[in-house]
């Protein structure tokens, strides 16, 4: 009989709250403990300049978003590849859009997109 890791019978629950500032993560056991808590907002402070508030014009230029938009992702992968086991069974939850928000609906819908993909790839880049 062959016998399984531990991990290999355990699963785990991925939660993401997608926000353009501050996206944020858990990941809760099995029996619902949390595992680890995450956002984005560091990661993004540090590289607007020690937490400086970007003008407008700066946020408007496409290099800021794609940038914006890669730290983000790299942050949700790293943090769900650091905090599940390589053979767990892992459940992703995921928020959905925020349609109140003003004008903000192409870059809502960048950032849902590049999350979603980050997510898939955080398991298949294992």
């Amino acid at each position: 009989m062959r016998m399984q890791s531990a991990s290999m019978c355990s699963s785990y629950f991925v939660g993401v709250d997608p926000s353009l500032s501050n996206t944020g993560c858990v990941i809760l056991g099995s029996t619902g403990q949390v595992v680890d808590v995450c956002n984005a907002r560091t990661a993004l402070k540090g590289w607007t300049g020690k937490g400086k508030k970007l003008d407008s014009n700066q946020r408007a230029q496409p290099q800021h978003q794609m940038e914006r938009l890669k730290l983000v992702s790299a942050c949700l992968q790293g943090f769900i590849r650091a905090n599940t086991p390589h053979d767990a069974i892992v459940h992703a939850g995921y928020e959905d859009y925020s349609y109140q928000s003003l004008n903000r609906a192409f870059a809502l819908g960048e950032l849902g997109g590049v999350l979603k993909k980050a997510l898939l790839l955080a398991w298949t880049g294992r």
